[in-house]
């Protein structure tokens, strides 16, 4: 795919593959999400490496409560990872790492990005992305999530100041403090939780406390009113 001049279409709805400065939140469908999967370009090259894409995303893998706090709530969630720090190969601008895993310190803003951490995937060794999240989340989770995103700045602040000499660690981080702390997040946080509500996904969240960086947050799926 060409994603300069191409645009990902399903049905009346178009997800335009924006450049960074002009993209706006967008929230693609499952049909579209599919179509991007179809034709990415994909680091690894081996013939399995969509075959195994594809399956991921037609039947989306059931360990939604082992998610990483870390990613940015949107349609791309993480588990546990490898650390072999690949994923920035593919997703400079999405990807980022701590000294344990990758996630998606910003998510996709245009068929081009989801592309990019689709690539970042098939090479994963854990495989540990995950593209149903607008099917997962709900707009109070998302609000809960935002109001605790505190822990995950205390956090990557921590990590910087004990990884000074590791400038791909800096420069990824730096990069994740600094969206968590932009208008850009901000408005993109509201844009989503208004997506959600106007799909019918209000829901409800709860919340297990427990060591910063670990697997602690939970929310249950998504409840429809």
């Amino acid at each position: 795919m060409r994603w300069s001049t191409t645009s990902i279409v399903s049905g009346s709805a178009e997800w335009s593959p924006m450049s960074p400065d002009t993209a706006k939140p967008c929230f693609p469908d499952a049909a579209m999400v599919r179509a991007v999967a179809l034709e990415a370009e994909l680091r690894n090259s081996h013939p399995s490496a969509r075959d195994r894409l594809l399956e991921k995303v037609d039947r989306p893998p059931a360990d939604w409560d082992e998610r990483s706090f870390l990613t940015i709530p949107g349609v791309v969630w993480t588990v546990s990872s490898d650390t072999c720090a690949t994923g920035r190969l593919s997703a400079p601008d999405n990807v980022a790492y701590d000294n344990y895993r990758e996630f998606v310190f910003r998510q996709p803003r245009s068929a081009a990005e989801l592309g990019a951490v689709m690539s970042a995937e098939s090479e994963e060794m854990f495989a540990c992305y995950r593209f149903d999240g607008l099917d997962r989340w709900t707009s109070r989770s998302v609000g809960a999530w935002h109001e605790d995103s505190h822990v995950a700045v205390g956090y990557a602040r921590d990590v910087l100041a004990k990884t000074t000499d590791d400038p791909e660690l800096q420069e990824c981080l730096g990069a994740y403090v600094s969206y968590l702390e932009s208008d850009e997040f901000r408005q993109y946080i509201g844009a989503l939780c208004s997506h959600l509500d106007a799909s019918g996904q209000s829901g409800s969240a709860t919340i297990r406390r427990g060591r910063a960086g670990r697997r602690w947050w939970r929310s249950e799926r998504r409840t429809t009113t």
